[in-house]
């Protein structure tokens, strides 16, 4: 991963991974400074963009937290969508991934979206456990949208489907299905 000057275009650093990226880009959260990026196979990388210290200096990006997914190489087929509120205070949150599962379906998995460990040195690997996991007919090929309280996609076999999200202080589950109705004519 790269790290450009947008005025100048000079390279200012770079981060090695150790692994090939997906190429369905990266993605920053909401509200921060963290870009979500998707290897090709198995974790996501969490990139610290930096910002400014205490003194105002820039601060280097780096490799903040590497999450094991599981997914296999190439099934990834969209960026990482987030769902809950911006920024880095202690919320609900959920990292949602639509994971090619075959040819013929995706699984919608929500995953909680945990702390960042503090900066420096080794990066240790999270296991991610998905809070849901949601099989949808068809390859999702946009990321899905989300109003913090639903979630929609369409997939490549025209299904549209919405999902509510777990609100604070209700017993819903975290990603559910709502029924979906669509009108036709002919």
């Amino acid at each position: 991963v790269y790290e450009f000057d947008l005025s100048t275009g000079a390279r200012l650093g770079k981060i090695r991974l150790g692994q090939p990226v997906a190429d369905r880009g990266a993605v920053q959260r909401p509200g921060t400074n963290l870009l979500y990026v998707p290897a090709d196979a198995r974790r996501l990388y969490v990139i610290d963009a930096g910002g400014k210290d205490d003194d105002g200096n820039r601060v280097n990006p780096r490799c903040a937290q590497a999450i094991a997914t599981g997914h296999v190489a190439g099934s990834l087929r969209v960026p990482p969508v987030f769902v809950g509120p911006d920024g880095l205070e202690e919320a609900q949150r959920l990292m949602v991934l639509c994971v090619a599962d075959g040819t013929a379906r995706t699984q919608v998995r929500a995953y909680p979206v945990t702390a960042i460990p503090p900066g420096g040195g080794t990066v240790a690997e999270t296991t991610a456990v998905p809070v849901a996991s949601l099989p949808v007919p068809g390859w999702v090929a946009f990321p899905p949208v989300s109003d913090g309280e639903r979630l929609a996609l369409v997939t490549d076999t025209g299904h549209v489907r919405l999902f509510g999200v777990n609100q604070p202080g209700n017993a819903d589950k975290p990603l559910f299905a709502l029924p979906c109705l669509l009108y036709t004519s002919d």
